[in-house]
């Protein structure tokens, strides 16, 4: 039995009354329960499903954030969704992608709380110093190319602070608490997919480099310090800022080598 009460499901139906988008979320797939989105839509995407299905669900049993992290959230209370994309250049692509994703969600987000959204490098929505919301992009390449990518999104939408999981309390929030409102869901979950659209074609037609003004607009990370791993060693460094391909620019403390991380989990110390 699903977890998720009757009243509390979004029905495609209510997506579609608000939906004015191009390609993203014509074709819908719908769940009141599933294990994780990203999954479902891998399948589609191998099927040859086209760009822009959407997938989503009321509530996941398996949600998946980044490296082994699960995404923890109340049935029917957020957006958990994956788009089917197919995007051109190469594998790392799949990194940019996910930052024009960050930045157009967190300006549709900033339109509907009313507050100061901004993006943590490289797939983190945070308001206040905590996170609204996460994306998890997985790709599948074929050579010199990428010939297919999932990318899922967790929005915390209108679960209460004493609805949120006790181990993410002191370092998430959601939309409901930065307003002081329920929102719609599937208004914002409309206006989320023509954000993501937009940018997302933008993308496709002139690169990552075109978005790149308006993704370090929003990044809070310039001029923090940062802890990761390289080669096998812990390293400490000063963040410069996001370069033309995505990566994220560093300066090490100490020997004042700069670098790019693409792939590395960073954790913010300063």
């Amino acid at each position: 039995m699903t977890a998720v009460a009757p009243k509390d499901r979004l029905l495609p139906s209510r997506v579609r009354a608000h939906l004015s988008t191009r390609a993203f979320g014509q074709r819908l797939y719908y769940y009141p329960e599933i294990g994780s989105t990203n999954d479902a839509a891998r399948a589609l995407a191998v099927a040859g499903e086209a760009e822009g299905t959407v997938v989503y669900s009321d509530h996941q049993r398996g949600g998946r954030g980044r490296g082994t992290r699960r995404w923890l959230s109340p049935p029917g209370r957020d957006l958990l969704f994956s788009v089917v994309l197919r995007p051109p250049g190469e594998p790392r692509s799949a990194l940019p992608v996910t930052l024009v994703v960050a930045a157009a969600a967190a300006t549709a987000l900033s339109r509907h709380t009313g507050a100061d959204v901004g993006v943590k490098w490289p797939n983190d929505v945070w308001c206040g110093g905590r996170k609204l919301a996460g994306i998890l992009a997985e790709a599948a390449a074929r050579p010199e190319r990428t010939a297919w990518a999932v990318l899922g999104m967790g929005v915390n939408v209108n679960a209460s602070a004493g609805e949120l999981d006790p181990s993410l309390r002191a370092t998430a929030t959601t939309c409901r608490i930065v307003r002081g409102a329920l929102l719609d869901r599937a208004r914002l979950f409309a206006d989320l997919l023509s954000e993501i659209e937009d940018a997302y074609e933008r993308f496709r037609a002139d690169g990552f480099a075109a978005l790149a003004a308006s993704y370090a607009a929003r990044h809070v990370l310039s001029g923090r310090s940062v802890r990761y791993t390289r080669d096998g060693a812990p390293r400490v460094a000063q963040v410069l800022g996001v370069a033309g391909d995505g990566a994220l620019e560093v300066r090490e403390r100490g020997s004042g080598e700069e670098h790019r991380l693409y792939n590395e989990g960073i954790e913010v110390i300063a």
